[in-house]
């Protein structure tokens, strides 16, 4: 029989939400009650662990694309932890709720592989809170040092502000950030699918300064479809004479 746990924590104001076993239209009504007692009261990150789960149904579907749309209502991005290699993934991302929902990849637990992180977001400016939060998760998850993560939260930070003033005009578009181990560096891609407009002078090449003396290596590509920003941060600092 399936099992859902939900686990609140004080920290940060953010709540987990465990599930597990086979979610469908069966017990999908008792699921979603436990989920709404979880994430009832004020909250400011809500994230749902899938590592469990070993199948999901159109009703499960249904039931996290709403609880999405309800925090989305807040400003937050319900953040979804997922097998990389797993039937779940498949469902999530053939119904779109990655345009929803924050999409983190991790690898089996019997693996010591850390999986990458994959967010879709709206261009918006409440948007970047979730980015960096998401961000830092996944940073802790691989242990970088202290000073490696506040580089990737300027540079990827900066990058994503950018998509957010300058890709879309009124018609609103997305932000897409892929993080992913390359040992012995991190590699962070973000991109979108807009048309710059032009920056102000004051602040034209501020946010590419901040992120070239972020990064070890940095890489702009703008062409009719949008652009890309790959960012390469090495996690070994170097040692200074």
């Amino acid at each position: 029989m399936m099992t859902a746990r939900a686990e609140a924590s004080a920290e940060d104001g953010s709540v987990r939400i465990f599930l597990s076993g086979t979610i469908d239209r069966v017990n999908v009504a008792a699921v979603e009650e436990q989920i709404r007692a979880a994430v009832s009261g004020r909250h400011t990150a809500v994230s749902v662990d899938l590592t469990r789960v070993i199948y999901i149904d159109s009703a499960g579907k249904w039931l996290l694309f709403d609880l999405a749309s309800r925090l989305r209502e807040s400003h937050i991005a319900l953040e979804l932890i997922v097998p990389f290699e797993s039937s779940v993934r498949r469902l999530i991302e053939l119904y779109g709720l990655q345009s929803l929902a924050v999409l983190v990849l991790v690898r089996r637990e019997d693996s010591s592989e850390v999986g990458p992180l994959e967010l879709v977001l709206p261009a918006r400016p409440w948007s970047l809170k979730n980015i960096r939060n998401a961000l830092r998760r996944w940073l802790s998850g691989i242990d970088a040092s202290r000073r490696v993560v506040d580089d990737l939260l300027i540079a990827v930070g900066e990058a994503s502000t950018n998509v957010v003033d300058h890709a879309y005009e009124t018609e609103g578009g997305t932000v897409t950030v892929h993080l992913e181990l390359q040992f012995p560096a991190v590699v962070a891609t973000i991109a979108d699918t807009g048309q710059w407009g032009q920056p102000s002078a004051g602040n034209r090449g501020r946010g590419t300064s901040f992120m070239r003396h972020c990064s070890d290596d940095l890489w702009i590509d703008r062409d009719p479809t949008g652009t890309t920003v790959v960012i390469r941060r090495h996690l070994i600092e170097e040692k200074t004479p």
